[in-house]
């Protein structure tokens, strides 16, 4: 946090152990320094991608959607650069999805910052969420993967005006729903919003 603004980020790296850990730890740190001087998202990914790029992460990439939110005028700007969709609740229970348009941070070398698009919107009464592959690739009780809508029906049936509890209370189904079949990766989720 920084005044009235909440810079945010999800990550998912590419590939286990400690070199994938490492290379996390890197945009970790990248990402705190630039947002404590207030970068734009657009720009802080195109430095985070051109810093791990150059690094030479063997392969690694990281996909991630970075951002800010003010608190005071409730606008929220943000980047997906090759990550899950963003989603955006409506106080009708619909559903808009982000996709991403950009590349993964750490694959090609950019010139630019226009690579990355930074979308914007006013919240309002809507509620922002991201989450990483450790949902949408989780498995159903028959084994299948459950996908983005699967994950937004999860999203829906857990709803709640408390967002730590609908969070939590995701996480809960996604493990009971596995079963047997156990999470296979990471589950992590973020939610902006009323």
């Amino acid at each position: 946090p920084h005044n009235e603004n909440v810079y945010f980020i999800i990550a998912d790296v590419a590939g286990k152990g400690i070199h994938a850990g490492m290379v996390m730890a890197k945009a970790s740190t990248l990402f705190e320094i630039m947002s404590r001087d207030h970068v734009d998202p657009d720009e802080m990914m195109f430095h985070m991608n051109n810093d791990l790029f150059l690094t030479k992460t063997g392969g690694m990439f990281v996909t991630s959607i970075l951002g800010e939110y003010n608190i005071r005028t409730d606008e929220l700007r943000w980047v997906n650069g090759g990550h899950q969709p963003a989603i955006i609740r409506k106080p009708s229970g619909n559903y808009e999805q982000f996709d991403s348009n950009s590349p993964p941070m750490g694959v090609i070398l950019q010139k630019n910052k226009s690579v990355y698009k930074t979308h914007k919107v006013n919240l309002e009464n809507n509620r922002f969420y991201a989450f990483t592959d450790g949902l949408s690739e989780s498995l159903n009780s028959a084994g299948k993967e459950i996908g983005i809508e699967g994950s937004l029906k999860i999203i829906e049936q857990n709803f709640n005006k408390d967002s730590s509890k609908q969070l939590s209370d995701i996480s809960n189904t996604v493990i009971n729903i596995a079963g047997d079949n156990k999470l296979s990766d990471d589950l992590t989720l973020i939610s902006i919003g009323n």
